[in-house]
């Protein structure tokens, strides 16, 4: 009984260094790919529907 709280407890954080991970990369793709593309998306936009 005394193993099985320090496992979840290391499993929890396994599991919250993933998803901050996660969350970090995308962020750090989306704000490199708008800087990116920012006119042209501006652009897109224009000729579309805004």
């Amino acid at each position: 009984m005394e193993n099985n709280p320090k496992f979840y407890f290391m499993f929890n954080l396994l599991i919250v260094i993933r998803i901050i991970f996660f969350l970090f990369f995308c962020f750090y793709y989306l704000s490199h790919y708008l800087s990116n593309n920012r006119y042209f998306s501006l652009k897109s936009c224009n000729l579309t529907y805004c």
